[in-house]
């Protein structure tokens, strides 16, 4: 990026945000007309899978989470089945013994997931509970060294932070976890199973 300033992005104008993307960008006035784009985005690829027999596979972190209500609603209104449907829910935390956080607790996403999502949909459009993946799992303590590293080097470059540099402070960047590689290699292979 030499002679670039690292915040020149920041004047692209509207017109010019996109253009020659390889990902299509969305622009939208406020928070809530993305997150329903988002869900809706999520329904329509759903509707268009189940139409041509093919399964869904998601990743579906929890943050931001604005599009999951939305997502429930349209779920509902619109009667799409999501038995042919694949949640691989990022992440989960164990305690420091191993063990799953209970559901419970705040800091599960399994349970967000369930509380928020799943036990909103009518039982009949559900996913399989066999098919909700919870395989991305890293303790508390880890959790709070790698928030803790990232805190730090995230204050320490503060001044001239940009959200590029937030990305490229995250723990995990440059060397996924096993299971992370695990859930991709997973996703690839149900993509290629016919559906039921």
């Amino acid at each position: 990026m030499a002679g670039h300033s690292y915040h020149s992005y920041y004047e692209i104008g509207r017109e010019e945000l996109g253009k020659n993307a390889k990902i299509p960008i969305v622009v939208c006035k406020e928070p809530g007309e993305a997150f329903y784009e988002l869900a809706l985005e999520m329904v329509e690829e759903i509707e268009k899978n189940n139409a041509a027999g093919r399964r869904t596979v998601f990743i579906c972190p929890v943050g931001p989470v604005g599009h999951y209500p939305i997502f429930v609603r349209l779920v509902n209104e619109r009667k799409v089945s999501l038995k042919d449907c694949w949640f691989f829910n990022m992440d989960e935390y164990l305690t420091d013994e191993g063990e799953w956080v209970p559901k419970e607790d705040r800091l599960s996403f399994r349970g967000f997931m369930e509380r928020t999502v799943y036990s909103k949909i009518a039982p009949e459009l559900n996913i399989p509970e066999e098919q909700r993946i919870s395989r991305i799992r890293i303790t508390r303590r880890r959790a709070m060294r790698c928030w803790k590293s990232s805190a730090a080097r995230i204050s320490a470059s503060a001044a001239s932070a940009s959200p590029a540099i937030l990305r490229s402070t995250s723990p995990s960047r440059n060397s996924p976890p096993k299971s992370l590689r695990r859930c991709r290699l997973a996703s690839a292979r149900l993509r290629r199973r016919p559906a039921r």
